[in-house]
């Protein structure tokens, strides 16, 4: 908690006081209450209903709170208390009892206790501190269901078993062939619960479960005229060691599945919507293409503005010697997480005071500042200094809002605020001449008495061209340079001897060669083909 951290934070009408592991911002806490998976006529919505629509007589839990107790997002499921979801880098807290749900499987123990159902789907927002691209963002909805049978109803535990295979027998068949790698049981990942049911149960269990999201996968795609080219990826999701949620809900005589799917993932594939940003806009030009009332419609691009990257270069403080947690991939499913906590990336051996630097922070503060105006945050490139070990990363960053062109004075203001604020939260130091590469310019303007070698140098300073960059159908576009350096070698000829890089007496560097082509001068039919060579070359700072 900083100086600005109010003392309570009033969500839904509800206080809640702040302490030092209250970390959720307010352009987080200003989405909350959207509702989108319900929202009438959202992609989102009718993604749900279509959904729910395969799981006739569950019932549909869709308005839980997303504010919960770590208790209920963490140790009800059993997570560890090393696992990394606990940690403030990736997880909203409000204080360190409360935080805003990171899976709808929080709420999974209590919708088991409260019993009222033998199948039930449960949909909501829930909050992740992730990365920033096309696929990603803070706020997402997921959707999980479960079916369990109570065996005390039943004469013999043989009875309940065979009313599990004449449930299965009339679940709708489809060609379509998944295959799962995952057995109904695994001696480490999903032990076998023998003192609650058979491996003969397990196995009946689980392919209900499969011939269930079969169905559920051929109606969703049925209705996009998707069927099997998409099903693959759209079946995404997890089958969940269900045993010891129910003993913890005190279910021990009940038996079932359960399931969890990310709602974004399949709308975006069901819909054709590129990037995730457009589930939260308000343009109408969006939001009225879509209705329930009428069949499934592919999305229909309104507008493509132009990207504005920039990028940012900092070296770490000399005082912070701890780990540096960079490039770390993105969610690869928005599913919920597995139930029973086991673990999905390896325990930090490190703790949140000992870190260096962790990018989810730098994902925070861009997304605060620039909002819906960013597209992509990704790393660059890092480097270590050979002599002092001081680190240094940079970051690309892509502002591009998705209803209007940004100018250029809106982008760089923006910019400015992420740098400054980098500095005030973190103490790192902007690099003026960092040791990164961004892009390289070539650009035929001039020659050199040399045998016709032209030289083309890139300084670090002054230079911000058009952000296209190079390509082989049009390699002289201008490349945007900013805090780089580099150079160009060409000739006026179609040789292909590669000349030798000048070596430019500026700090310590390492000079490569990065790409070469054959550049033909448009509209010039009596110039020379020119064979090029560009090099970058990395200035280390003595």
């Amino acid at each position: 908690m900083t100086d600005a951290t109010p003392r309570n934070l009033t969500i839904a009408g509800t206080d809640y006081p702040t302490d030092t592991w209250t970390n959720v911002p307010q352009s987080i806490l200003s989405q909350y209450g959207r509702k989108l998976h319900i929202e009438p006529d959202h992609p989102l919505s009718t993604t749900r209903k279509l959904i729910e629509s395969r799981f006739p007589g569950f019932r549909n839990h869709n308005a839980l709170p997303g504010v919960v107790t770590v208790e209920q997002n963490f140790d009800s499921l059993g997570f560890t208390p090393d696992h990394p979801g606990r940690s403030r880098t990736d997880t909203y807290y409000i204080n360190k009892d409360t935080l805003l749900r990171t899976h709808t499987s929080a709420h999974e123990v209590d919708v088991f206790r409260q019993n009222t159902s033998d199948g039930w789907t449960l949909s909501a927002d829930v909050y992740r501190r992730d990365a920033v691209d096309r696929s990603h963002y803070p706020i997402f909805h997921q959707m999980e269901g479960a079916l369990t049978w109570d065996r005390s109803a039943f004469s013999s535990r043989q009875a309940c078993t065979d009313a599990i295979k004449d449930s299965f027998d009339k679940l709708p068949k489809h060609d379509l062939v998944v295959e799962d790698p995952n057995p109904p049981f695994h001696p480490e990942r999903n032990p076998l619960q023998e003192k609650y049911h058979s491996a003969a149960d397990a196995e009946i269990v689980a392919a209900h479960l499969k011939r269930s999201l079969e169905d559920m996968v051929v109606a969703i795609f049925t209705a996009a005229d998707k069927a099997l080219a998409v099903s693959g990826q759209a079946s995404e999701g997890e089958k969940e060691p269900l045993k010891p949620l129910l003993i913890r809900a005190n279910q021990p005589a009940r038996i079932g599945w359960a399931f969890g799917i990310g709602l974004e993932r399949i709308a975006m594939l069901l819909f054709g919507i590129p990037d995730i940003r457009l589930f939260w806009s308000k343009d109408a030009r969006f939001l009225k293409q879509f209705s329930e009332s009428e069949p499934i419609k592919r999305f229909q691009p309104f507008s493509k503005h132009p990207p504005a990257p920039r990028d940012v270069a900092f070296w770490l403080p000399k005082t912070l010697e701890g780990p540096v947690i960079a490039e770390t991939p993105a969610s690869t499913t928005s599913a919920p997480n597995a139930a029973g906590g086991q673990q999905t990336a390896p325990p930090r051996n490190d703790t949140e005071s000992e870190l260096a630097f962790h990018e989810n922070d730098l994902m925070e503060i861009v997304r605060t500042i620039a909002g819906d105006s960013v597209e992509d945050v990704r790393l660059l490139d890092e480097f270590t200094h050979p002599r002092t070990r001081r680190r240094s990363l940079c970051y690309r960053i892509e502002y591009r809002s998705l209803e209007r062109t940004l100018t250029t004075e809106e982008v760089n203001g923006m910019h400015e605020r992420v740098c400054g604020e980098m500095v005030g939260r973190f103490g790192v130091e902007i690099s003026a001449t960092p040791a990164f590469l961004i892009n390289l310019h070539v650009h035929t303007v001039s020659n050199i008495p040399d045998e016709d070698l032209a030289l083309h140098y890139f300084p670090t300073k002054g230079v911000s061209l058009d952000p296209q960059g190079l390509s082989e159908d049009c390699p002289d576009r201008a490349g945007r340079i900013r805090l780089a350096s580099g150079f160009a070698l060409e000739r006026a000829s179609a040789a292909t001897e590669q000349p030798k890089p000048l070596l430019l007496e500026i700090g310590e560097q390492e000079v490569r060669l990065i790409r070469d082509f054959m550049f033909i001068p448009e509209q010039m039919e009596r110039s020379p083909k020119r064979k090029v060579w560009i090099y970058q070359y990395r200035n280390i700072p003595l």
